[in-house]
């Protein structure tokens, strides 16, 4: 559905932003009465396929800003470690404190609510006070706290509390694709949150197949399995 709505939005919703000829060519099209449906379509069809940022262009982005390729580095970590955490964290609770999927589901509403919360009324508070950057670094350093203490936890009440932390991590993400927008003009905001979206969604892929084989193989051997979170 993400993609037909992309695409649906690329064809058919003018662009707000247009260049020389393309600008003059597509307000040609739409002042001719006599152009068909089918024709305006076919041209925003055309202009979908040129426009598409190709892996040069990202690549190119990338090298063009220090600031910007930091941000995409450390994103894809980011959702390394993250998708890694949602991979593991069941096997891990279910086999050291056999949690049920009540609790399970306890904990995904602990930390959405407390996400959607912090997003809601602090972060907006915080950014014009504290900067961004600092929230970055506020939110990576909890991600790894809530992590950390997910690893060492001592009782079956700990998740919960790890998982409150959410208020603190939700900053993170946030942060990375303002200073990306920051790192380009007006005209290329779309391939730079193109090009972010495109570092974590490949970061997402390999993740779990990363982390599955390592819990399996924790699981098999009866090692510490908080090593997979540490």
């Amino acid at each position: 559905m993400a993609v037909l709505a992309a695409l649906y939005m690329k064809i058919f919703l003018p662009e707000s932003i247009k260049e020389g000829n393309l600008s003059l060519h597509t307000r040609l099209i739409q002042h001719h009465d006599d152009d068909s449906q089918l024709n305006r379509v076919s041209s925003r069809i055309k202009h979908l396929f040129k426009g598409l940022p190709s892996p040069s262009d990202m690549i190119s982005l990338l090298k063009t800003s220090s600031a910007f390729s930091q941000v995409a580095l450390v994103a894809f970590f980011a959702n390394l470690g993250d998708v890694g955490l949602s991979t593991a964290l069941m096997y891990y609770l279910k086999a050291r404190f056999h949690f049920s999927k009540d609790q399970f589901a306890d904990l995904m509403v602990i930390a959405g609510v407390a996400g959607t919360a912090s997003q809601l009324l602090i972060m907006p508070l915080l950014v014009p006070a504290v900067g961004e950057e600092r929230l970055l670094s506020v939110g990576l350093f909890f991600s790894c706290a809530h992590m950390f203490l997910y690893s060492i936890a001592w009782s079956s009440s700990v998740p919960y509390v790890a998982a409150m932390f959410s208020i603190l991590i939700v900053f993170a993400h946030p942060c990375l694709r303002s200073i990306a927008s920051k790192q380009v003009g007006p005209s290329e905001q779309g391939k730079a949150q193109g090009c972010i979206s495109g570092v974590c969604s490949f970061a997402n892929v390999i993740s779990p197949l990363i982390f599955t084989p390592l819990t399996g193989e924790t699981m098999r051997n009866d090692m510490f399995l908080g090593i997979l979170f540490t």
